[in-house]
Protein backbone atom coordinates (compact mmCIF):
# COMPACT_ATOMS: atom_id res chain seq x y z
CA UNK A 1 0.00 0.00 0.00
CA UNK A 2 0.79 3.60 -0.24
CA UNK A 3 0.12 6.05 2.67
CA UNK A 4 0.52 9.72 3.29
CA UNK A 5 0.61 11.24 6.74
CA UNK A 6 -0.21 14.75 8.13
CA UNK A 7 -0.09 16.09 11.56
CA UNK A 8 0.44 19.71 13.38
CA UNK A 9 -0.94 21.52 16.50
CA UNK A 10 -4.37 22.08 16.81
CA UNK A 11 -5.28 25.26 18.72
CA UNK A 12 -3.43 24.16 21.40
CA UNK A 13 0.55 23.81 22.11
CA UNK A 14 -0.67 20.71 23.92
CA UNK A 15 -3.23 19.13 21.32
CA UNK A 16 -2.16 17.44 17.92
CA UNK A 17 -4.34 16.19 14.80
CA UNK A 18 -3.31 13.89 12.27
CA UNK A 19 -4.76 12.26 9.27
CA UNK A 20 -3.64 9.54 7.08
CA UNK A 21 -4.90 8.63 3.34
CA UNK A 22 -4.29 5.63 2.51
CA UNK A 23 -4.44 3.28 -0.47
CA UNK A 24 -4.14 -0.12 -0.33
CA UNK A 25 -4.17 -3.74 -1.83
CA UNK A 26 -5.78 -6.33 -0.50
CA UNK A 27 -5.45 -10.36 -0.53
CA UNK A 28 -8.05 -12.54 1.09
CA UNK A 29 -9.26 -15.85 0.89
CA UNK A 30 -12.08 -17.49 3.68
CA UNK A 31 -14.82 -19.89 3.10
CA UNK A 32 -17.73 -21.67 5.77
CA UNK A 33 -18.19 -25.13 4.72
CA UNK A 34 -19.53 -28.03 6.92
CA UNK A 35 -18.52 -31.59 6.18
CA UNK A 36 -21.70 -32.68 5.06
CA UNK A 37 -21.54 -29.88 1.71
CA UNK A 38 -20.16 -32.25 -0.08
CA UNK A 39 -22.08 -30.74 -3.20
CA UNK A 40 -20.92 -27.49 -2.11
CA UNK A 41 -17.47 -28.40 -1.66
CA UNK A 42 -17.37 -29.67 -5.35
CA UNK A 43 -18.95 -26.63 -7.28
CA UNK A 44 -16.79 -23.83 -4.95
CA UNK A 45 -15.76 -21.40 -7.41
CA UNK A 46 -11.72 -19.95 -7.09
CA UNK A 47 -13.42 -16.25 -6.37
CA UNK A 48 -15.34 -17.74 -3.59
CA UNK A 49 -12.12 -19.28 -2.12
CA UNK A 50 -9.78 -16.27 -2.73
CA UNK A 51 -9.94 -12.63 -4.18
CA UNK A 52 -6.99 -9.61 -4.55
CA UNK A 53 -8.49 -6.41 -4.56
CA UNK A 54 -7.49 -1.98 -4.08
CA UNK A 55 -9.18 0.39 -2.36
CA UNK A 56 -8.77 3.54 -0.48
CA UNK A 57 -9.36 4.90 2.64
CA UNK A 58 -8.62 7.84 5.21
CA UNK A 59 -7.48 7.52 9.25
CA UNK A 60 -7.58 10.27 12.01
CA UNK A 61 -6.34 11.06 15.19
CA UNK A 62 -6.31 13.53 18.37
CA UNK A 63 -3.98 13.45 20.68
CA UNK A 64 -3.62 15.64 23.77
CA UNK A 65 0.22 15.23 25.60
CA UNK A 66 0.43 16.45 28.80
CA UNK A 67 2.88 18.77 30.71
CA UNK A 68 4.92 18.63 34.30
CA UNK A 69 6.56 15.80 35.94
CA UNK A 70 4.10 13.21 35.97
CA UNK A 71 2.29 13.87 32.02
CA UNK A 72 -0.71 12.17 31.03
CA UNK A 73 -1.29 11.98 27.51
CA UNK A 74 -4.84 10.88 25.88
CA UNK A 75 -5.38 9.41 21.90
CA UNK A 76 -8.35 8.93 20.13
CA UNK A 77 -8.15 7.86 16.35
CA UNK A 78 -10.76 6.95 13.57
CA UNK A 79 -9.89 4.21 11.33
CA UNK A 80 -11.27 3.07 7.80
CA UNK A 81 -13.20 6.26 8.17
CA UNK A 82 -16.62 5.42 6.45
CA UNK A 83 -15.17 1.65 5.94
CA UNK A 84 -12.62 0.86 3.60
CA UNK A 85 -14.41 -0.35 0.37
CA UNK A 86 -11.85 -3.04 -1.75
CA UNK A 87 -12.74 -3.51 -5.00
CA UNK A 88 -11.56 -6.46 -7.16
CA UNK A 89 -8.70 -6.63 -9.84
CA UNK A 90 -10.22 -8.97 -11.30
CA UNK A 91 -14.26 -9.17 -12.74
CA UNK A 92 -16.48 -11.48 -11.06
CA UNK A 93 -20.09 -12.10 -11.16
CA UNK A 94 -19.97 -12.98 -6.82
CA UNK A 95 -22.49 -10.27 -5.41
CA UNK A 96 -20.10 -8.79 -2.45
CA UNK A 97 -21.87 -10.58 0.28
CA UNK A 98 -20.38 -13.78 -1.14
CA UNK A 99 -16.81 -12.35 -2.04
CA UNK A 100 -13.97 -13.47 0.44
CA UNK A 101 -13.06 -9.66 0.12
CA UNK A 102 -14.38 -7.89 2.97
CA UNK A 103 -14.14 -4.44 3.68
CA UNK A 104 -12.15 -2.68 6.45
CA UNK A 105 -14.66 -1.44 9.08
CA UNK A 106 -14.31 2.21 10.65
CA UNK A 107 -12.64 1.23 14.38
CA UNK A 108 -12.70 3.96 17.35
CA UNK A 109 -9.79 3.67 19.34
CA UNK A 110 -8.62 5.42 22.79
CA UNK A 111 -5.26 5.62 24.17
CA UNK A 112 -3.95 6.50 27.23
CA UNK A 113 0.09 6.82 28.85
CA UNK A 114 0.90 8.11 31.75
CA UNK A 115 4.72 9.25 32.13
CA UNK A 116 6.34 9.99 35.60
CA UNK A 117 10.11 9.55 35.40
CA UNK A 118 13.71 11.26 37.10
CA UNK A 119 16.76 12.22 35.30
CA UNK A 120 18.13 8.99 34.96
CA UNK A 121 14.93 6.73 34.56
CA UNK A 122 11.54 7.14 32.65
CA UNK A 123 8.68 4.83 33.48
CA UNK A 124 5.90 4.40 30.90
CA UNK A 125 2.31 2.81 31.98
CA UNK A 126 -0.02 2.40 28.69
CA UNK A 127 -3.39 1.76 28.20
CA UNK A 128 -5.39 1.10 24.20
CA UNK A 129 -8.89 0.20 23.94
CA UNK A 130 -9.64 -0.69 20.53
CA UNK A 131 -13.20 -0.71 18.50
CA UNK A 132 -14.71 1.13 21.17
CA UNK A 133 -18.03 0.35 19.30
CA UNK A 134 -16.90 -3.10 18.79
CA UNK A 135 -18.03 -2.86 14.90
CA UNK A 136 -15.88 -6.47 14.66
CA UNK A 137 -18.05 -8.34 17.64
CA UNK A 138 -14.93 -9.71 19.34
CA UNK A 139 -14.68 -9.39 23.19
CA UNK A 140 -13.18 -6.79 25.96
CA UNK A 141 -10.21 -8.77 26.53
CA UNK A 142 -9.46 -9.25 22.82
CA UNK A 143 -9.48 -5.17 22.21
CA UNK A 144 -7.73 -4.27 25.17
CA UNK A 145 -3.83 -3.60 25.62
CA UNK A 146 -1.90 -2.91 28.61
CA UNK A 147 1.71 -2.11 29.30
CA UNK A 148 4.53 -0.91 30.86
CA UNK A 149 8.20 0.37 29.89
CA UNK A 150 10.95 1.13 31.94
CA UNK A 151 13.89 3.18 30.28
CA UNK A 152 17.35 3.79 31.89
CA UNK A 153 20.03 6.62 31.05
CA UNK A 154 18.32 5.86 27.38
CA UNK A 155 20.74 3.06 27.10
CA UNK A 156 18.83 0.09 28.33
CA UNK A 157 14.84 -0.41 28.55
CA UNK A 158 12.20 -2.84 29.35
CA UNK A 159 9.03 -3.48 28.18
CA UNK A 160 6.39 -5.96 29.29
CA UNK A 161 2.49 -5.91 29.70
CA UNK A 162 -0.90 -7.56 28.43
CA UNK A 163 -1.87 -8.18 24.48
CA UNK A 164 -5.26 -9.18 23.94
CA UNK A 165 -4.82 -11.01 27.24
CA UNK A 166 -1.61 -12.61 26.44
CA UNK A 167 1.38 -11.82 28.62
CA UNK A 168 4.07 -9.73 26.75
CA UNK A 169 7.54 -8.46 27.30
Amino acid sequence: GVTFSLADKFFHPQLYWGMTSKYLQRAQAGASLNATDKDRIDSISKDELFMTGRGGGLDLGLLYRGTGRTPVSFGLTVTDVGGTTFKPQEKTDLSSDKRPLKTSRQTVNFGMAIEPGTKLSKFKLLCDIRDLTNSYGMTGYKRSHFGAELTVRDLIGFNFGLNQGYPTF
